[in-house]
C-alpha cells in the first residue's frame, strides 16, 4: 500500500494529466479495500486451507505484477490502477492472514 501511491505520482506525472484519479484517491480506496478484504481472507483461509490458498494467492500476485508491469509498458494507467487494486485485494484475501503463521510454522526449532 506505501508503494503505490508513490506509483501513482509517477502515474500522474508520466501521463501528462490525462489520468485523472489523485494519488490520495488511489490511498483512500486502498485503506478502505484492505480491513474488507481481510475479512474476507479469513473466509478463504476456513474453506480452503493454507496450501491452497498460498498457491492460488502467489500465482495470482505473480500475474498482478506481470500485468502492471505490461500495462506501465503499454501506457495504459487505468489498467496499471485496476491491477494494483486487484493485487491489493488479491495479497488481503488470500496470502495477508497467512503470511504471519507461515513463518512461525516452517521456522520452528524442535531439538
Amino acid at each position: 500500500m506505501t508503494q503505490s501511491t508513490s506509483l501513482m505520482i509517477t502515474l500522474k506525472e508520466k501521463s501528462g494529466g490525462t489520468f485523472e484519479i489523485t494519488p490520495q484517491v488511489c490511498t483512500v480506496i486502498l485503506g478502505v479495500l484492505n480491513p474488507i478484504m481481510s475479512s474476507v481472507g479469513i473466509l478463504s483461509y476456513t474453506y480452503m486451507g493454507r496450501k491452497t490458498n498460498i498457491l492460488i494467492g502467489h500465482t495470482l500476485l505473480m500475474l498482478c505484477h506481470i500485468m502492471i508491469g505490461v500495462c506501465m509498458v503499454a501506457e495504459k494507467y487505468y489498467g496499471v490502477f485496476v491491477f494494483i487494486i486487484l493485487f491489493e485485494t488479491v495479497f488481503q484475501v488470500f496470502v495477508g492472514n497467512l503470511s504471519f503463521l507461515y513463518p512461525a510454522e516452517v521456522g520452528t526449532d524442535i531439538s
